[in-house]
């Protein structure tokens, strides 16, 4: 049963969880298509690995597809109300800071690619790299701030994020360049 598909690949449910493949693109020429497919899926299956604990567990690949143990719970962005937007705000942060100490960067941090469990389950590691960059992190941080300033604008979720990563004063300070260069890369 499908579940969702994205640009790069499908999600399907399978009797032993959800099976993620990677969707040929024909507009690319063949063996490049291969070749991104095979990088793109062993490159995800190791950062997946890196984050045993944060993720689903990892039960099996092949060249395109990654299998996982299904998660049975709702997704962070159906699940974030008033009343919680504080406590998941932290726990929230604290998964991302657990992330980023174990070298990885997601690239695409949003409330859609975090499951409500305790701790929280992260996903979707599709554009995720190997890194231990300050600027990779504060990047990261900023597009987690820009997507919930745009699905849950109302609620107070940003500071939280903040309490449970406990950012050092640098990453702050590059956070807010990250912030100041977008803010004006179309102007003059």
């Amino acid at each position: 049963m499908k579940l969702a598909q994205g640009a790069e690949a499908i999600i399907e449910r399978t009797e032993r969880g959800v099976r993620k493949t990677r969707l040929k693109k024909t507009y690319r020429h063949p063996d490049l298509d291969a070749t991104l497919r095979k990088s793109r899926t062993k490159r995800e299956h190791k950062v997946l690995k890196r984050l045993a604990g944060l993720v689903p567990e990892v039960l099996g690949s092949s060249e395109y597809e990654i299998e996982l143990a299904y998660v049975d719970a709702p997704l962070i962005k159906d699940a974030l109300t008033e009343d919680n937007a504080q406590e998941l705000g932290v726990e929230i942060g604290k998964a991302i800071k657990e992330m980023h100490e174990r070298g990885v960067v997601h690239h695409d941090l949003t409330t859609s690619n975090m499951f409500h469990t305790t701790p929280i389950t992260l996903i979707d590691f599709g554009l995720a790299q190997f890194s231990d960059s300050l600027e990779d992190r504060a990047v990261d941080l900023h597009v987690l701030k820009q997507a919930l300033g745009a699905k849950h604008p109302d609620l107070p979720v940003w500071e939280a994020v903040l309490t449970g990563y406990e950012p050092s004063h640098e990453l702050i300070e590059r956070l807010e360049e990250v912030e100041r260069r977008g803010r004006y890369k179309n102007k003059g």
